[in-house]
């Protein structure tokens, strides 16, 4: 608890230079503690309802980063975050829920992307809404540059909206990174002309994470 109210005082206001590695480290402290709450494939499932059942909102977007835990499979691991979300729609009609994949910059590559991609296209009822591409953003970076650029391209290409974190630190890397992102949104849109409507208008969401 004390963790959360220190971040929560914190963050009330979005510095235009990023978080500070403090408080960014504090984050990702909170995200450890997560992770050592959720121990198995039970654990996801019920964790997705709870978080629906708790919430004010009417409309949630859950985001989860898919992993190997307990000896089970990401396949298994989706397949959990999936069914608490059909679960979480059923019991809890006046409310709406559905879910993101995250990809995790400093874990992840362009195959996780393919595959995270196949997964939220074939999910059941489009309970899976999208990639939501995150990571620490002070931590070394698996994906990059321009294999970034083409991911988003890639889900863009298939269909698949994406939540994309930037300006979250100010170092060369964010920095960079934040330019390819700008960069690959624009070489789409040109590619994809559209007299009625920006192509890109309810596809792409750019913002802090935290």
């Amino acid at each position: 608890m004390r963790v959360r109210a220190e971040y929560l005082q914190k963050t009330i206001q979005q510095p235009e230079s990023g978080y500070s590695k403090e408080l960014i480290a504090i984050i990702w402290k909170q995200f450890s503690f997560v992770h050592k709450i959720i121990q198995n494939l039970t654990d996801i499932s019920d964790g997705v309802v709870d978080i629906v059942e708790s919430s004010k909102a009417k409309y949630l977007e859950i985001r989860t980063t898919p992993k190997e835990m307990a000896n089970e499979t990401r396949d298994k691991y989706i397949d959990s975050f999936i069914f608490g979300l059909l679960q979480a729609n059923q019991t809890i009609t006046d409310k709406i829920a559905v879910g993101l994949l995250s990809l995790d910059r400093t874990l992840h590559n362009l195959e996780d992307a393919n595959y995270f991609i196949d997964r939220i296209l074939t999910s059941p009822d489009k309970l899976l809404v999208g990639l939501d591409i995150s990571g620490n953003p002070v931590a070394n970076r698996t994906l990059a540059g321009n294999e970034l650029a083409k991911v988003i391209q890639l889900a863009l290409n298939r269909g698949v909206a994406v939540a994309i974190h930037a300006g979250e630190s100010d170092n060369a890397q964010e920095r960079q990174d934040t330019d390819m992102v700008l960069t690959a949104l624009e070489e789409w849109k040109s590619q994809h002309p559209d007299k009625n409507k920006n192509p890109l208008h309810g596809k792409v969401r750019l913002g802090h994470c935290i």
